[in-house]
């Protein structure tokens, strides 16, 4: 593994929780082939109207691809006004997609947030 990554890996202490319970497969990614992609899922992606990636032949041994829609119309409700939201008859959803909480996305007004509308002054480093 790069220098650069293995230092940052090990400044996150991954083998301390919460990074050991989360991750608990990368405990010896630095002692078992690091740069092999084990453990890679590419997995509930969509790919239509365009070209699938390619993935290294190397690497496809430790890549597992599952539940994919591939050239197949995810019935998505107006992509040319925008709005990549996926109609209730979506195929996508009988592979485990679930929806995205579109209205959860961006600003929105909340006793959790700043004031509405959001304001604020920017500050130069020298004045922090």
């Amino acid at each position: 593994m790069g220098d650069f990554a293995t230092k940052e890996l090990i400044s996150l202490s991954y083998k301390q929780p919460p990074w050991s319970v989360r991750y608990p497969e990368l405990l010896n990614i630095l002692e078992d082939e690091p740069l092999a992609p084990k453990g890679n899922v590419v997995a509930r992606s969509i790919c239509w109207g365009g070209k699938w990636g390619s993935t290294e032949s190397k690497a496809l041994p430790y890549v597992t691809f599952k539940d994919n829609l591939l050239d197949t119309d995810p019935h998505l409700k107006d992509v040319t006004h925008g709005s990549f939201e996926l109609q209730d008859d979506s195929p996508v959803f009988k592979l485990g997609f679930q929806r995205i909480p579109f209205e959860k996305i961006g600003l929105y007004q909340s006793d959790d947030r700043a004031s509405w509308p959001v304001a604020h002054t920017v500050q130069s480093r020298s004045e922090l």
